[in-house]
């Protein structure tokens, strides 16, 4: 926890909000309420946004590579967390962010974003800088339902339920991946309406599930038929899929970039690069990042 000299308009303070990776998605039901039941493992990545508190009048200001399309007022993810985190207290300035993670890409940025303005608002007003209790996750839910995730602050856990029970978790998965980002995007609620009860998995045995099963996949490509373009293309490169929501990931020693058509949004060719970590390189399309090494811990950093 970050220790404050004092709180006023002079304090300042920055956080990253990382993005997440899907390893599997499991559709276990839908509740009377119509929310989906869900079991997923989820791990963090090394790209992230960055928040940061911003002196004069409270609003929100977003910048940064990703920020095309980003609303700047009170619907977005991170001012809900940022009015969640002050719980009625009055503002302390206003709430930057500087956006590196694609929208409607399934790498959870908007309820990242959050989670971290919600800590950046309860630290600038002396409340601490604890993790939440089950009863808040339950709360976070309803912001986003990979926000309770990003707040109980783990780089590996398993979460169910809406996304209130996230429960810490060993590392299945790849240390390197490819992110491949469509030049579209595709809404949540279009592709759950499209899910069939035939497609959920149900309630299963408490078992490891291998890397890159989805059961969103399915309605995703039913919805956008280019999808398949990149699956083939990636997989014939001897790309392994792993999967973040419904969008497409891939992992692989000599990975691959995918060539995207802008005029068609069809992938139309594949190019091997070195199998070589690199933490964040976007390239026609496509972006490589670390994930996150188990243990990660995000601190508040005064500045």
């Amino acid at each position: 926890m970050a220790e404050l000299d004092g709180i006023g308009e002079s304090v300042s303070g920055r956080l990253a909000a990382p993005a997440k990776l899907n390893l599997w998605l499991k559709v276990i039901g839908r509740r009377t309420d119509g929310f989906h039941e869900l079991d997923s493992l989820l791990v963090l990545l090394e790209l992230a946004d960055e928040l940061s508190l911003a002196a004069g009048d409270p609003e929100l200001r977003i910048s940064g590579s990703a920020a095309a399309g980003v609303p700047a007022d009170r619907t977005n993810l991170a001012w809900r967390g940022w009015v969640a985190g002050l719980a009625g207290r009055p503002p302390v300035g206003g709430l930057a962010v500087d956006k590196r993670i694609p929208a409607a890409a399934g790498l959870g940025g908007g309820s990242s974003d959050a989670a971290a303005a919600r800590r950046l608002a309860r630290w600038v007003t002396g409340q601490g800088d604890e993790q939440p209790t089950a009863d808040e996750l339950v709360t976070l839910a309803a912001i986003g339902a990979d926000v309770p995730f990003f707040a109980s602050q783990q780089a590996v856990a398993r979460v169910r339920g809406i996304g209130e029970r996230v429960t810490p978790a060993a590392m299945a998965g790849p240390a390197e991946v490819i992110l491949v980002h469509p030049p579209f995007g595709l809404a949540t609620g279009a592709v759950f309406a499209e899910l069939r009860p035939s497609e959920w998995s149900g309630p299963t045995e408490d078992v490891a599930v291998r890397p890159g099963r989805n059961d969103l996949a399915a309605p995703a490509r039913r919805l956008r038929s280019e999808l398949d373009d990149i699956f083939r293309l990636v997989a014939g490169a001897g790309g392994v899929w792993v999967t973040s929501d419904y969008r497409v990931n891939a992992a692989a020693e000599d990975v691959v970039v995918v060539r995207i058509d802008p005029q068609t949004n069809r992938a139309v060719e594949t190019i091997a690069v070195g199998g070589h970590p690199i933490d964040i390189a976007a390239t026609e399309g496509a972006i490589w990042v670390s994930v996150a090494a188990p243990g990660t811990v995000l601190r508040i950093a005064a500045s």
